[in-house]
């Protein structure tokens, strides 16, 4: 008997609180919550630093059929690495072609202005020559923080060919997935809005299925929700927000408390998926 009336009172004060929630606190625009972008900015550290000189994807000095690329990045326009990930770079040609370079690639902590300071790990390496299978020239792994990252190429004479550099930003691997709710009221036969948010830096994909749910007799249960879902699964970047998703409320539904679920699925190890489920709770109002 004690256990029910102290669930019971935990539900009234959760109840009581979504209440307050939807009528003392402004709902965001809908344009904005609505609107894909970024709600945790890890590369905001790099943004402080001065402009880079990034390695090209075809690089001046060689034959136009060679390619590079810097990673191992978490996307290819970001400028994020995992913790414990060398930085370094990949290079590859159609064929076998002779080169007889010398990259180096030396990290250090950003100086005064952005340029080199203490260095944290170099890599030499001598490329005599490319094909399809990229040759990898790596650093050393690094710990979270901000880096610079230089790379230097010569000919077999030692003379310069180029030299360039990057800022990275070394995170943690960390999954956070959130799901947030325009508003925690709503009436039957309205509609909800919900959106999906990576406070982490793992990748994780979605779809537009979801699960509506409603509390009753001390238990989750499942509640009348209409669904029609064809598209395929999304995928969410590190710290970034996805376009907002529109639940409609049935006219038949009860007052009481519910809560939406969504899935998610990541990747644990090559080929192996993680799956999890996150929830917010909302009230139907009378």
């Amino acid at each position: 008997m004690t256990q029910g009336r102290s669930t019971a009172f935990r539900l009234s004060w959760m109840v009581a609180l979504l209440l307050a929630a939807a009528s003392m606190q402004a709902a965001p625009a809908l344009a904005s919550f609505c609107d894909a972008g970024i709600v945790r900015d890890f590369e905001a550290p790099l943004r402080a630093l001065p402009p880079a000189e990034p390695v090209p994807q075809s690089l001046p000095f060689a034959p136009p059929v060679i390619e590079t690329s810097v990673g191992p990045r978490l996307g290819d326009s970001s400028r994020l690495l995992y913790q414990g990930s060398p930085p370094g770079l990949l290079i590859k040609g159609p064929e076998s072609l002779a080169l007889d370079w010398t990259i180096e690639v030396v990290t250090s902590f950003p100086g005064e202005g952005g340029a080199p300071g203490w260095v944290v790990s170099e890599a030499r390496a001598e490329v005599d020559s490319v094909s399809a299978r990229p040759t990898q020239v790596f650093g050393s792994s690094l710990s979270v923080g901000t880096y610079r990252v230089d790379f230097k190429f010569y000919d077999k004479d030692g003379a310069t060919l180029g030299e360039y550099f990057e800022y990275v930003q070394v995170v943690p691997r960390s999954l956070k997935p959130k799901l947030t709710l325009r508003r925690t009221a709503v009436s039957p036969g309205g509609r909800l809005w919900l959106r999906l948010e990576n406070l982490g830096t793992r990748l994780f994909a979605f779809g537009l299925p979801y699960e509506l749910q409603r509390y009753e007799g001390g238990r989750w249960q499942q509640a009348p929700q209409r669904m029609k879902f064809f598209a395929p699964k999304i995928t969410l970047a590190a710290g970034h927000a996805a376009e907002c998703q529109e639940v409609p409320i049935l006219k038949q539904v009860e007052p009481g408390l519910y809560r939406v679920r969504k899935e998610i699925t990541y990747f644990v190890k090559r080929a192996i998926k993680g799956r999890r489920v996150v929830g917010e709770p909302f009230f139907v109002r009378p």
